[in-house]
């Protein structure tokens, strides 16, 4: 069964204060979106404005929606996050993803690469070795309640028959219809954002996601 990772996605420090205490309860790891305004349209709350992570059970992952993400790894450390996931689009070039992944590393956190839909899987490739692994946008980043890039399926079963040990996950349009498709293809971690935040019983349709993403 897939891991289901539900998403803090605000605008305002209330805005995630209020997911955050949706969210925390019903799942042990959650999944930050942090926004700039410049990479994405959308600005999430400055990092400084988050509360103290650590203080919590939960473990958390910061997708880094952002133009300069290097500037953002050390003081979400020291917040509580463990995972980093940056964009390639974000990278002048393709060296940098080297020295990104160790930078991540060397912080004692866990470095994941997140592609857009329309970014070619060539990209980075050559790289995944260096990586825990990879997030497949199935949305254009940075808004909520859209579909599902057709695309996704696809791109999940050439990177398992590139790297049988590579870890996907995905971020974007994942719903009760079509969690179980993306497993069977070859994701290991599902990202959900509104479908659970928003629902009118969040416990409950997360368990109906979670069901929904078993690969029996």
């Amino acid at each position: 069964m897939a891991l289901i990772i539900p998403t803090i996605f605000a605008q305002s420090r209330i805005e995630f204060h209020n997911r955050l205490v949706k969210l925390a309860p019903l799942a042990k790891k959650l999944h930050i979106d942090i926004m700039d305004g410049q990479f994405v349209e959308i600005k999430s709350p400055p990092i400084a404005a988050l509360p103290d992570l650590t203080k919590l059970s939960n473990t958390f992952e910061a997708h880094l929606m952002v133009r300069h993400p290097k500037k953002y790894f050390l003081p979400l450390k020291k917040k509580g996050v463990q995972k980093i996931i940056f964009h390639y689009e974000s990278l002048k070039d393709a060296g940098e993803i080297f020295e990104i992944a160790k930078t991540i590393q060397n912080l004692k956190m866990s470095p994941f690469i997140a592609l857009n839909p329309f970014t070619e899987l060539s990209k980075v490739l050559f790289f995944l070795h260096k990586l825990d692994g990879i997030i497949l946008m199935g949305v254009h980043p940075g808004k909520e309640h859209q579909l599902m890039d057709s695309s996704v399926l696809n791109k999940i079963k050439f990177l398992k028959s590139f790297n049988k040990k590579i870890t996907i996950q995905i971020d974007g349009g994942v719903t009760l219809t079509n969690a179980k498709q993306l497993v069977q293809a070859g994701a290991s971690i599902l990202n959900t954002g509104s479908l659970v935040a928003e629902a009118q019983n969040p416990r409950e349709t997360l368990i109906q996601l979670r069901l929904a993403a078993k690969n029996d």
